[in-house]
């Protein structure tokens, strides 16, 4: 089987792999490249983490085989000078501009003919995939998962809300156990706990407030500091810088000739024309 997509991803790759194994079964292993949906990561801890894809296919009882070169898949290579010559020129004459209409072709013709045109036949003509397990749910095996911690209260957290399991779906479920998230693949989140599925209800924002999401406290009116005594070293310091400074400013003012602060200084006594004479206290004016 072959399909377009808009994007090669995990996302996509779970797609084609659920409609493969639906249509014929688990196969014995998949041989695939080296890409990160498939392989596995080293976490932080330099522990090794599975994909989603090989977990599901672990569980399935699917080998994957990572190819560790482009030439270990040479007859895939191969085939894609074919595919990326001949198929384009053939969807081009059909005017197909749609992914839709590219998939139908793919199923319609382009699959159909290779396998005529390049199938051999095995040595063993017997089929070696097996039926799935019964009851299996391909949708939750392939799903995204995460795992939430029950609160005191049943509840859980996810996606910025809290989620409250009822009293009728709390059978076997205490405080501390783990609920586990699936985000399938058309966008359905299910909570699962062990093998059934509680029907949890999204928490109102008005009852979801914990004690961390409480609002904040009124800010009281900050009081006016403290005055020091005055016998406090600080004022002393002040009191001292003070002293000095009036002595400096008498001093000063002895050499202006300005007796204390309600004097005005001596005018000494004005010759010339158009001088005029006066005494301390008295306005004076020159004219010029």
């Amino acid at each position: 089987m072959a399909r377009f997509v808009a994007r090669d991803n995990g996302a996509e790759n779970r797609r084609a792999i659920i409609e493969y194994l639906g249509r014929h079964g688990r196969p014995v292993a998949v041989y695939t490249d080296h890409a990160g949906h498939f392989g596995q990561w080293l976490s932080k801890r330099e522990e090794r983490t599975d994909t989603i894809i090989s977990r599901a296919l672990g569980e399935l009882g699917v080998e994957v085989i990572l190819a560790g070169s482009p030439q270990a898949k040479g007859r895939v290579e191969r085939s894609f000078g074919t595919a990326q010559d001949r198929l384009v020129k053939e969807m081009r004459l059909e005017g197909i501009a749609t992914l839709e209409a590219a998939n139908r072709f793919l199923e319609d013709y382009w699959v159909p003919f290779w396998n005529e045109r390049f199938t051999v036949e095995p040595a063993d003509p017997r089929d070696a995939h097996r039926p799935l397990p019964a009851g299996v749910d391909l949708e939750a095996l392939f799903a995204e998962t995460e795992r939430r911690v029950v609160a005191r209260d049943f509840t859980i957290r996810f996606a910025k809300r809290r989620w409250q399991i009822p009293e009728r779906e709390a059978g076997g479920i205490v405080p501390s156990a783990e609920i586990v998230v699936e985000r399938r693949l058309d966008g359905e989140v299910r909570f699962r706990f062990g093998e059934r599925y509680p029907e949890v209800e999204p928490v109102c924002q008005a009852s979801a407030a914990s004690p961390n999401d409480a609002p904040a406290k009124p800010v009281k009116p900050r009081s006016a500091p403290p005055k020091p005594a005055p016998d406090h070293p600080w004022r002393k310091h002040f009191q001292a810088s003070a002293q000095q400074a009036i002595a400096r400013r008498n001093l000063r003012r002895e050499r202006e000739g300005i007796s204390n602060e309600n004097e005005r200084p001596r005018i000494p006594e004005a010759t010339g024309a158009g001088a005029k004479t006066g005494t301390p206290g008295e306005d004076i004016s020159v004219a010029l």
